[in-house]
């Protein structure tokens, strides 16, 4: 079964990783799955897929549409700029069907908003359309209204999350909604004896006995960066205690911030904040830090750096919304916080650093939870099956 896998950036962000870690679980499960991935721009994306030699090409975008969007708010703007911009859709709709149509589909499965949309637009007659639903629709101002001019096309959606799934079903009711959970590779994301000197080393820092707290994000606005910093600047005098902020802005949309934006809003803190980009070993960031925050202000779909830092038995802090409350139970194998509130997390942070027994326990327990619920075969193989369900519909 050939599976024409449309995404709409090159970039690796977490749908993406999501992407890389379904084709590689594919592969060794001997579902059967020929996979062609299409992305609309070049990018570390492709060079991680060709060197996997699974079949990719690049039909790109322009940057007028790389850049439209609407995860920074949507609105009469947008509006305009998309009607500004179907001239260059309707050329890019015609060059996507053609290489679609060359690569001879069994199923179109979509990786992202851009891609649901134009996946229904250029799928050859009698070829099922698979949305993989990463992000609440209804968050969105544009995306509901549009995915549902389209939702006559697409076979099914997936969903990464009952949070996700319930969304999908308010906001795209004509639209079947199947749930599969996110999965990673167990054997990537693993418990290990963790160099914080080498991560101090990254940010800059001299080499100490610290215990580590790092945020682990993009640096999307919704991430809640600044709720960290502020947490951070609320624990008061900690001189053992060190704060990293991991990540980068990776998007082309706009609704994201800098460094140098986080940087100014940490020296106004009185903060000295370790800065790291993103890192080839991710798993070793994971290892290097005593505990792993998430502070995402609006509710997450999924939550892939709560999975992946648990699966490495770090103590995870997990802001308790949408899927993410999926993945955890509380101060078993992860603690959760208010959501937004950076004095509830300052409150947990600060006991969870005094606490290097009850770290080692919930980082104990988080690594058995993530073997037992976030196994990548186990989605491969449900993934599969829907495939051969929508492909004989």
């Amino acid at each position: 079964m050939r599976v024409v896998y449309l995404s709409p950036v090159g970039v690796i962000g977490g749908a993406e990783r999501l992407l890389l870690t379904l084709i590689d679980a594919m592969a060794v499960s001997g579902a059967g799955v020929q996979p062609v991935v299409i992305t609309l721009a070049d990018g570390p994306l492709v060079t991680e897929l060709r060197l996997r030699n699974v079949e990719t090409i690049v039909v790109p975008l322009s940057a007028g549409l790389q850049s439209l969007g609407d995860s920074g708010g949507g609105g009469v703007g947008q509006v305009g700029r998309l009607l500004m911009a179907l001239p260059a859709l309707a050329g890019a709709v015609s060059a996507l069907a053609a290489v679609v149509r060359r690569c001879r589909p069994s199923v179109i499965h979509t990786n992202g908003i851009k891609a649901h949309l134009l996946g229904c637009l250029v799928a050859p007659r009698g070829v099922s359309v698979v949305w993989h639903l990463h992000d609440f629709t209804g968050e969105r101002r544009l995306a509901p209204w549009l995915l549902r001019a389209v939702a006559g096309r697409v076979r099914t959606a997936v969903a990464i999350s009952e949070a996700v799934g319930t969304d999908a079903r308010r906001y795209l009711p004509s639209v079947p909604v199947t749930v599969i959970p996110n999965g990673i590779d167990l054997n990537r994301w693993t418990p290990g004896v963790g160099d914080g000197a080498w991560l101090d080393k990254q940010a800059g820092f001299a080499d100490s006995a610290a215990v580590r707290v790092g945020l682990v994000a993009t640096y999307a606005l919704w991430k809640g960066h600044d709720t960290f910093l502020q947490a951070a600047s609320l624990m008061g005098p900690m001189p053992g205690v060190r704060f990293f902020v991991i990540g980068g802005p990776i998007y082309a949309t706009g609704a994201q911030q800098t460094r140098a934006e986080l940087q100014a809003m940490a020296n106004r803190l009185g903060l000295n904040v370790g800065f790291v980009p993103y890192q080839n070993d991710m798993a070793a960031v994971y290892r290097a830090l005593d505990v792993v925050v998430h502070a995402s202000k609006r509710p997450e779909p999924f939550g892939l750096v709560i999975a992946e830092a648990m699966a490495c038995g770090r103590a995870v802090v997990v802001s308790r919304g949408g899927g993410a409350v999926e993945l955890f139970s509380q101060g078993v194998d992860a603690v959760g916080h208010v959501m937004g509130d950076a004095n509830d997390l300052a409150r947990v942070l600060g006991g969870l650093a005094a606490d290097r027994d009850r770290r080692d326990r919930l980082g104990q327990a988080a690594a058995v939870s993530a073997c037992q619920r976030f196994g990548a075969t186990r989605q491969a193989t449900a993934m599969a099956e829907l495939y051969q369900r929508v492909s004989r519909c």
